[in-house]
């Protein structure tokens, strides 16, 4: 088992995490994308116009997987208040 270090930064700055003790790189990546829907759905629609990722680590440090949302506001949408 690896540990893996799962982080939420937005705009540059690094937020809520957990750490997991998972059997592989596999594993870790599943979890990411599980961590960041987690993570969205707290957030409440509150990622627009934001830098908003979701970032992988294990116990080095090393930088493993990083999950980049990106949302923006149609000019329709802009508009219509």
């Amino acid at each position: 088992m690896t540990r893996f270090y799962f982080y939420v930064q937005e705009d540059g700055a690094q937020g809520q995490g957990e750490s997991l003790d998972l059997e592989n790189l596999h594993a870790a990546r599943k979890e990411s994308v599980k961590f960041a829907s987690e993570m969205l759905a707290k957030i409440d629609g509150e990622v627009y116009d934001k830098d908003w990722r979701v970032q992988v680590t294990d116990d080095n440090g090393l930088h493993l997987y990083e999950i980049i949302v990106v949302a923006t506001v149609a000019a329709a949408a802009m508009n219509s208040g």
